[in-house]
């Protein structure tokens, strides 16, 4: 998602990986854009693959848990966000930092004069990156599938020794995961009109495209961040009580409701 900079404050508690350019040649204007680590980025994997383990997983589970939600999942969310970070150059709008944490990535923006209409696109740009990324998984699934019976796909120590122990129907889930999860996350930022999640700055750039005025439209969309963000909590709850987990939905239920409160005072 992307975020303007005042409205979701990244704080200290986090350090930097690595720096990406948007280079002229793909349509940035040579953004460094600094790519930091939240210190709570490794409590997704690592609750993630708890579960695997109480619930008796053997290795090939553990490991396909393990790198979808670490470095698969980051992976994704970096792509997701450089998207954004693309639209917002191609707009006139600065992106300035990269922030990878829990509850997926957050993009600072420097918005400045943005019609909604360019604020639109900045906010879509980021869903539309997994269409190609659902495509490469369906496509890197069809393979794996052809290599049941037919021996090494690839020539890494590391490919050998799981096909060898657990076939490749082990690279097939994975990639027929990704793919699951690439739709599930196009869906739930695109569609989910929580602010700020792109599905709710879509939605209130598109108000402002019909001429709505700009305090009905906020009212509007802190009543939709309030009902939806409520719901998400409230099945996170349903969840960690039948022992299902759920622990990051209610996480993200409780960001929302901050999220919504700090955008209630500021109508004010």
């Amino acid at each position: 998602m992307a975020a303007q900079m005042d409205r979701v404050p990244l704080g200290s508690a986090s350090i930097k990986l690595t720096t990406i350019h948007l280079s002229p040649k793909i349509g940035g204007k040579g953004e460094a854009i600094p790519v930091k680590a939240h210190c709570l980025l490794l409590i997704v994997p690592g609750l993630a693959c708890l579960g695997v383990l109480a619930a008796g997983g053997n290795l090939a589970r553990f490991l396909l848990v393990l790198c979808v939600y670490g470095p698969f999942l980051w992976i994704t969310v970096t792509v997701h966000e450089l998207g954004h970070a693309w639209a917002a150059s191609r707009c006139g709008a600065a992106p300035q930092e990269l922030l990878l944490w829990p509850l997926g990535g957050l993009l600072s923006v420097a918005v400045d004069g943005q019609t909604p209409r360019e604020r639109f696109l900045i906010a879509v740009s980021g869903p539309l990156t997994h269409i190609p990324m659902t495509l490469l998984w369906v496509f890197l699934a069809w393979a794996f599938s052809g290599f049941h019976d037919e021996g090494e796909l690839a020539e890494g120590w590391y490919q050998r020794k799981v096909a060898e122990k657990y076939g490749w129907d082990w690279f097939e889930e994975l990639a027929l995961t990704m793919y699951h999860m690439n739709i599930l996350m196009a869906l739930f930022n695109s569609i989910v009109p929580c602010w700020p999640l792109d599905g709710a700055v879509m939605a209130v750039s598109i108000g402002l495209m019909c001429g709505k005025p700009q305090d009905k439209v906020a009212a509007y969309c802190i009543y939709a961040s309030a009902f939806f963000g409520l719901v998400i909590f409230g099945y996170g709850l349903y969840e960690l009580i039948t022992g299902r987990g759920g622990a990051m939905w209610v996480f993200m239920g409780a960001w929302i409701a901050q999220q919504t409160y700090l955008l209630f005072k500021e109508r004010k």
